[in-house]
């Protein structure tokens, strides 16, 4: 099912189908919800995010509210991972609106909800305790193999050693930011 639908996906990206794509990817979304097949979960936040980006106005600010909402129900060490990933969406936030955190000052009474009233100082901070949240069980995450998570993970060319865990992954994509 899920090699179909990924071909399916792909196949529509191709041919520059972003709308026909998501509806795809929100098939293999309820799917994997009910065959608890986090992998695919995880994925599927993935590419929503390429799709409804290109195609709602605030898509992006909306799925950092969704994963937010999914991480509360999800589990070790899925959990882990979406907080990393919502981190970096944060900081990708920043990155495509940096002009409007420069004339932005820093507010007492804010709607801490409205990610647009953040100030540069809170995204941070929210950017760190997502990071410092995806690395909390730290034991039980260097028992993981970063292997389990092939569908996610591109691998690159540098050898395994280097970042064998999911621990050692996670915890370089914090040092990144």
């Amino acid at each position: 099912f899920y090699i179909d639908k990924s071909q399916q996906v792909d196949s529509l990206e191709q041919k520059a189908l972003p709308k026909s794509a998501l509806e795809v990817v929100n098939v293999i979304l309820e799917r994997a919800k009910t065959e608890n097949n986090s992998e695919q979960v995880i994925k599927s936040f993935i590419f929503r995010l390429k799709y409804k980006n290109s195609n709602e106005e605030k898509a992006f600010e909306k799925l950092c509210y969704e994963m937010d909402s999914a991480i509360q129900t999800a589990k070790f060490p899925d959990k882990a991972i979406m907080h990393s990933m919502l981190a970096e969406m944060y900081w990708w936030y920043y990155q495509s609106n940096r002009y409007k955190f420069y004339n932005r000052s820093k507010t007492i009474n804010f709607d801490n909800k409205d990610m647009e009233t953040w100030s540069l100082d809170n995204l941070v901070d929210i950017i760190i305790k997502q990071y410092e949240l995806a690395l909390t069980d730290k034991e039980s995450l260097q028992k993981i193999g970063k292997d389990q998570y092939r569908e996610l993970i591109y691998f690159g060319s540098k050898p395994k050693e280097l970042r064998p865990t999911l621990y050692d992954f996670l915890a370089h994509r914090a040092l990144d930011f």
